[in-house]
């Protein structure tokens, strides 16, 4: 059989969309599919970021943009992925609260995001 490349979910026309794809991602398919939909979900987190939080969002954006091409770069497996994941949200804890707190108070999310999802997605849950 043919290997297929691959791909991501289609570009994210929202800034909770972005999350939303990020959540249904995460702790699902292969690393490089992760990594995939965490470029894509990055570049739409910095093209509608609100202004309140645009900083914050450029942060969290870039950091899923490194993650997402190092999945895809065949260097993780998915314990390596949720690790670089968890760690990169605890380096920038407070950029990352900001956006957590905007997302948690704008966006539709599933809960499943704010328990850390089936495979130990880092909390989003704020006090």
């Amino acid at each position: 059989p043919a290997t297929v490349a691959p791909t991501s979910a289609p570009p994210a026309t929202s800034f909770c969309a972005a999350f939303k794809q990020i959540q249904a991602a995460t702790g699902t398919g292969s690393p490089a599919a992760v990594g995939a939909t965490l470029q894509a979900s990055a570049n739409a987190i910095r093209k509608y970021a609100p202004v309140e939080i645009k900083d914050a969002a450029g942060t969290y954006a870039d950091l899923m943009e490194s993650i997402g091409k190092a999945a895809q770069g065949g260097t993780m497996n998915e314990a390596a992925l949720q690790k670089a994941l968890a760690a990169g949200l605890a380096g920038k804890a407070s950029d990352i609260g900001k956006v957590a707190m905007w997302v948690g108070q704008n966006c539709q999310l599933q809960e499943a995001l704010s328990r850390g999802g089936a495979r130990g997605h880092p909390r989003w849950r704020h006090g």
